[in-house]
């Protein structure tokens, strides 16, 4: 399964290190990290690292975090320019809760000029079909109170809120599940 997953607007490409310069970029913005973790921006080691995790996750489970790039030519919106075809806009996947599970987790990080144009629900969208292609039956999502956008997309794409826990990550986060597709 390290085909691209292919969507109207985007093409969610299996983890490799060709994208360590875009994904550093990206991840070095603090407005990207403010719900990650402790909120502080990655390293370029840190992804590093964490793309080498991606792709055993794909060996391992048949999903991964995927880089998710622009397909086709996105339009310049009221509060972000256009994006090129072939643009990095960020990454989607499924992975084991913190890299250790058992739980899987979807998760959704963009570039900012990529939030409000509808991508993260389309990437999660397509990273859940995929999950569903391998047999993965029960994922949950977290999202920090404060980030309402991640929540809203977690409904949209069929996860049911379960309350608040701090069972993940040692912080409170909303818990959301999707079970039995």
């Amino acid at each position: 399964m390290n085909d691209p997953i292919i969507t109207n607007r985007l093409r969610l490409d299996p983890p490799s290190s060709a994208d360590l310069d875009a994904l550093a970029d990206i991840f070095a913005m603090p407005e990207v990290c403010t719900y990650l973790g402790d909120g502080s921006p990655r390293s370029r080691a840190q992804v590093e690292e964490s793309l080498a995790k991606r792709i055993e996750c794909l060996a391992s489970h048949g999903v991964t975090i995927w880089t998710v790039r622009a397909r086709v030519d996105l339009p310049a919106t009221d509060t972000a320019p256009a994006i090129a075809a072939g643009t990095v806009v960020g990454d989607c996947g499924v992975i084991p809760v913190a890299w250790q599970g058992p739980e899987l987790e979807l998760l959704y990080r963009l570039h900012p000029h990529a939030w409000g144009r509808g991508v993260a629900t389309e990437a999660a969208t397509a990273a859940l079909e995929r999950a569903d292609r391998v047999g993965i039956d029960r994922l949950i999502g977290l999202a920090y109170d404060a980030n309402t956008a991640s929540r809203r997309v977690l409904a949209r794409v069929g996860f049911t809120p379960r309350g608040e826990t701090d069972r993940w990550y040692g912080v409170r986060l909303h818990w959301h599940e999707r079970e039995g597709h």
